[in-house]
């Protein structure tokens, strides 16, 4: 009994873990149609400022919003609990005003908080530009 109360309590967490995460995905997407790039990479995790600096991030997302536009739709796809790194991965298809493509956002969630791990898009229409 002790068992099972353990894993259903996991899995509690784990979807207000996925809730959380999934909240901070829209946040994202609100400051990127705000240009506040900047905003976005301030609350990023270590681990994703070790690997990129910020006026290379800005410069990224200034990239992606300038070549697709303002988020138009964003429809789940998949989601992946790593539960040996602590993160949340949640891939998304995002219909952009000039474009689509598939957002993978990688979320360490602590105390009901996301923190960005890392961020990708992958979309033939920015490949085009």
């Amino acid at each position: 009994m002790l068992a099972i109360c353990a894993f259903l309590s996991g899995c509690a967490s784990e979807e207000r873990d996925l809730k959380v995460a999934e909240g901070a995905v829209g946040v994202f997407h609100s400051l990127l149609d705000s240009e506040k790039y900047s905003a976005i990479y301030q609350t990023a995790g270590a681990k994703m400022k070790e690997t990129t600096s910020e006026p290379n991030f800005v410069k990224l997302l200034q990239g992606v919003h300038q070549t697709l536009g303002a988020v138009h739709d964003s429809v789940p796809k998949g989601v992946v609990f790593q539960l040996a790194q602590g993160t949340i991965r949640l891939d998304y298809d995002t219909t952009f005003a000039r474009g689509a493509g598939r957002e993978q956002f990688v979320w360490q969630v602590t105390n009901d908080q996301a923190i960005l791990f890392s961020c990708r898009i992958f979309s033939r229409d920015l490949a085009k530009q």
